[in-house]
């Protein structure tokens, strides 16, 4: 294949599938493995991949894991806080950030002004990371999906939402 979509679930499959019209088999469910999955299409000599996840993977693959299972990393908030302030966030906001529980209330504490910058951010990093480990093997897009499936963020090289075999 050489278009695929990476998801982490069985949730983020059924989001990704209103998204792209591609055949089953190109929705892969990756679990927590991003790095492994994403270093695994480079040596089978896939095209592209989508990577569509909720924000807490995410936020952690961006940060810099390859393995995002609670057990194996952690949420980074410094970072977080670091790209909220990039994206302009109040001082306050910056606080607010590094003192959250979760990934997912950083994301509803974004101003509706800040959040498309912030979460675009996001998915910024976790493409950088992810052209990193796979040295540009092939394209790659990074989708961040909310949690009624809507898309929050993107990165990236947009693939075709066509079936490509």
């Amino acid at each position: 294949w050489r278009r695929l979509v990476f998801i982490v679930g069985g949730r983020g499959e059924r989001f990704a599938r209103r998204l792209f019209t591609l055949p089953e088999i190109a929705f892969v469910q990756i679990g927590d493995f991003f790095g492994t999955a994403l270093c695994h299409a480079a040596r089978a000599g896939v095209q592209h991949v989508t990577l569509a996840s909720m924000v807490g993977k995410l936020a952690k693959f961006a940060a810099g894991h390859v393995l995002v299972h609670s057990r194996e990393s952690t949420q980074d908030f410094q970072f977080l806080a670091a790209l909220a302030q990039q994206v302009g966030a109040t001082d306050a906001l910056v606080s607010q950030t590094r003192q959250a529980n979760t990934a997912q209330e950083v994301s509803e504490l974004m101003s509706t002004a800040q959040s498309a910058a912030f979460h675009d951010g996001l998915c910024q990093a976790a493409w950088a990371h992810a052209i990193r480990l796979i040295h540009s093997a092939y394209t790659c897009e990074v989708l961040l999906l909310g949690k009624a499936g809507e898309v929050l963020g993107r990165a990236g090289t947009r693939g075709e939402t066509a079936d490509e075999r």
